[in-house]
This record gives C-alpha cells, structure tokens and sequence, in this order.
C-alpha cells in the first residue's frame, strides 16, 4: 500500500482504511467544504475539497474534487529517513564517530526499546550492510534507526531486529561498532538478597563486509559475527549464583559486568568502565581474557578502585584516561601499559561528577561534567603527569536548553 494522490483528484488516490481484522476504527470529520480524513497506517490527517471552490487548510491550498494532506508528515517515530535535524530523540547517552565522520547514536529511552542511530554528515548516499538481508539507503544529512524492527520476533542475530536494554558508550572501528548495553546481561543477587541488579554487556555490531573474528585465541569465549549481525561478546546473560566473584582473569563470556563506556587501543584491546564494580576492565583481543587495570598496593599490584568511573578515553598510543565520577576527578595513566596513574583535574579545578572523557587528535582532552550548577564541557591542559588547569567549552553551568547559534560558553 501506497499513500499517493495528494495534490490531485480525490477518486485517483490510493486510501488505506482499517478492515475488520485490523480492529481499528476511524473517525472522519466534515466542515462546509469537505472531509477530514485520518489515515492512522500512514500517519496523517488528509482532507478531501468536496466544493467547488478551492480551500485552504495549514498553509495548504486544496482545489475542488483534490485531496491532500494537512497534518502529519507521515513519518513512523522516531522519525528516520529525514534530515537529522529534524528527527526526535528520546535519551541520547552515546555518540560516536566513524573514520569519515558519520556519527552513530545510542539512544537509550527511546520506544519500544533502545536504539542505535546513523548520522550521514558526508555528501553522497551511504549503503550500510551492501548486500544483505538488512541492506540500507542513508541519504546525506540523514538519520536510520538500525535496529527499526526491534519487538519484532527475531529469527537470527541481524541488527534491525535487535532489542537493547539502555545501551550507553560506543565505540567504532573500521569493522564495527563495540555498543555498551547496560542493563542486557545477567540478574546478579548479592549473597542473602532477593534482590539484585542488572549486568551489562558489551556488544559488537558488524559493519563490514566480511565475517569479523572477535576474540580469535579465546576458545569459548571466540565468535564470529556476519555482515550486518550484532552479537554479545563481554558479559553473561545467565544467573549467576548469589556472591559470584567479579571476572578477573577469566573469559570475556563468563564476565560479570556493569558497564558505561568502552574504547580500545591500537591493538584492538578493549577498555570498559565498569562503574558497577569500580574498575576500569580491559579485554585482551586475541584471548579475551578480563582482566583489571592496576595500581602498585601494599602487597604488590591491586585493581585500580574507581569511585563508580563512567567514562574512558585510550588514545592511539595507547594512554588511558577515565573520568572517575564520584570522586570528581579525571585520572591519566602516566605512560601507555603503565600502573601509575595521575589525577589532571578534580573537584579544585572545577570537575563535579564527570562522566565522560575525550581526547582529540591534538591531544586536547574534553570532559561532561554533570554536577548540579555546574553541567559544561571543560577542556584540560595537563602537558606533564601533574594537576592542570580547566577552561569552559561549552555550557553555563545550569541545566536547560538554549543558546543555539550563540556562544558555546553561554549554552
């Protein structure tokens, strides 16, 4: 089915109506020149000029015996295959670039589940998934929901079927997308609770046109993941017995985790802030082998505790840096595979509840604040393993929406 005709003869257009197994009605409604039709399959409101004469409703002018529509623009929310500028969002939590600057969002509240979200920002059409099942257009300036289907019964593991339970930090690679779903994984019961809370999962989403190898060396833990299919490669989705030790050392499929952000390093190694148990995860990308980042203790080396960090940085060497939330502060490894870490910014300098962190090809690192009366983007300089200096971005500090077109600093 169609909706066409609008604009000419109301006998030549196409009308989609609810039958009796749709269990839908419809409700028309009549002025004195004509008929206000609902077209609930197509989302709008169309009106048939039964005068003579020629009518005009929101803008539009409609000639006798004409059809046409004048609310809706028929789009499905949330709203793709419009320029991105016009499309809705329910929660954005995550965003990020590709290679060319095309964007992918994780929208975490929208309906009926999360979603994944494509951003053409170049100036020709991009065909994700060329030649499979899930083949899609995005034309320049647009936006797709890749996973649009997602409640639909889902017969494998492709990505337009795909259910995500807050999905949060992303990260892509020239053969995917690592997607960190937050709350996807196991129920895990403390000891004498029957109670508990969601683990997570971190999620590999493959763009490419061949089969990517995830884990090669892991065993159990390895998977192949096809063109176009998004498979869970961190985290478990069975229950745990109650008290079951966090993963360290162990395969990334038998993890327990909570996590908020993910990014990786040259080699493929994945970082993970796993705000839920208070460590900064890291991934071997050849065994996929969990471990914790750590720092020199009494007793030797122990994990690095965070005070529930919620955002990671690694840049191209190879320099970890998190944003530690709760304790306010934006910690630095001091060199790449280090065990010392440095505190560059914290509650001094103006950091309140970061969460999350970046670093530009310039080395220019960038952290969301999100305290109360002080929610901006500060930029760090910390050129050696000591306190910085903080400056605003971008935002005034209190929260709301405003300053489109104006100053970034006075958002």
């Amino acid at each position: 089915n169609l909706t066409c005709g609008d604009g000419g003869p109301a006998t030549s257009a196409l009308l989609n109506l609810p039958g009796s197994t749709q269990l839908r009605n419809i409700t028309m409604a009549t002025d004195a020149n004509g008929l206000f039709l609902p077209d609930f399959t197509f989302r709008r409101v169309r009106y048939i000029n039964t005068s003579g004469g020629t009518v005009t409703l929101a803008g539009i002018t409609i000639q006798g015996g004409q059809i046409n529509t004048v609310a809706g623009s028929g789009q499905q929310s949330p709203y793709d295959n419009v320029p991105a500028g016009f499309t809705e969002m329910q929660m954005p939590a995550g965003v990020a670039a590709d290679s060319s600057g095309n964007l992918f969002v994780s929208d975490t509240n929208a309906d009926p589940v999360g979603s994944i979200r494509f951003i053409n920002r170049g100036q020709t059409l991009i065909t994700l998934f060329a030649g499979t099942a899930v083949e899609m257009a995005v034309q320049p300036g647009h936006i797709v929901t890749l996973n649009s289907l997602a409640g639909e019964p889902a017969s494998d593991d492709r990505i337009t079927t795909a259910a995500f339970a807050s999905p949060q930090g992303l990260a892509v690679t020239d053969k995917g997308v690592y997607i960190v779903d937050s709350q996807y994984g196991a129920l895990v019961r403390p000891v004498g609770s029957l109670t508990g809370r969601r683990s997570g999962h971190i999620r590999f989403l493959n763009t490419s046109a061949s089969d990517v190898t995830i884990f090669p060396s892991g065993g159990a833990a390895k998977i192949v993941v096809p063109p176009g299919f998004i498979k869970d490669i961190v985290g478990r989705n069975d229950q745990p017995a109650p008290g079951s030790p966090t993963a360290d050392d162990a395969p990334a499929n038998t993890a327990i985790i909570f996590p908020t952000d993910v990014a990786l390093d040259a080699a493929g190694n994945l970082y993970i802030a796993d705000q839920g148990n208070n460590r900064i995860r890291k991934v071997n990308a050849s065994t996929g082998l969990v471990t914790s980042l750590q720092v020199p203790g009494s007793d030797g080396l122990t994990p690095l505790v965070t005070g529930t960090a919620c955002g990671i940085a690694v840049t191209s060497t190879g320099r970890v840096y998190i944003a530690d939330t709760k304790n306010d502060r934006v910690l630095r490894q001091d060199a790449p595979n280090s065990t010392s870490f440095t505190t560059i910014a914290n509650a001094t300098t103006g950091i309140s509840r970061p969460r999350d962190v970046t670093v530009d090809a310039f080395g220019n690192v960038f952290v969301a604040n999100t305290g109360t009366n002080l929610e901006q983007i500060l930029r760090i300089v910390a050129p050696t393993n000591t306190l910085g200096t903080t400056s605003v971005v971008a935002g005034t500090g209190l929260p709301g929406f405003s300053g489109d077109g104006g100053p970034a600093n006075r958002a």
